[in-house]
């Protein structure tokens, strides 16, 4: 049981007033859209079906059928070994379930 006293302030910034204990952190909520997460593996950038967001290590299929092991880098370290391109097989995947045209970017061969 809390055994202090209940000190509330008031939050106030951009259109924000919320009730919070003295001291007590907000939470500060960060949205990823799992749609865009794009895993990468060997320079291919891939796409997955994603429920939430992995764990460190946390074992991911491909739709291509690739498997690698979640990672996380910043975004600044993308092209540090070199641009990654898309997957052909994913993306092909990808437009057939969703009933789309296939891609009109003809892949070097």
């Amino acid at each position: 049981m809390d055994t202090y006293p209940v000190q509330l302030t008031l939050c106030t910034g951009d259109a924000t007033e919320v009730s919070r204990r003295t001291g007590e952190l907000m939470p500060a909520v960060i949205h990823v859209d799992l749609s865009a997460v794009h895993p990468v593996i060997d320079g291919f950038w891939h796409r997955t079906r994603l429920t939430a967001i992995p764990n460190p290590g946390q074992p991911l299929v491909m739709l291509c059928g690739i498997q690698g092991s979640a990672a996380f880098e910043s975004v600044a370290n993308r092209t540090a070994r070199g641009v990654p391109h898309q997957c052909p097989n994913c993306e092909r995947i990808y437009r057939q379930e969703r009933g789309m045209a296939p891609s009109p970017i003809r892949r070097r061969t």
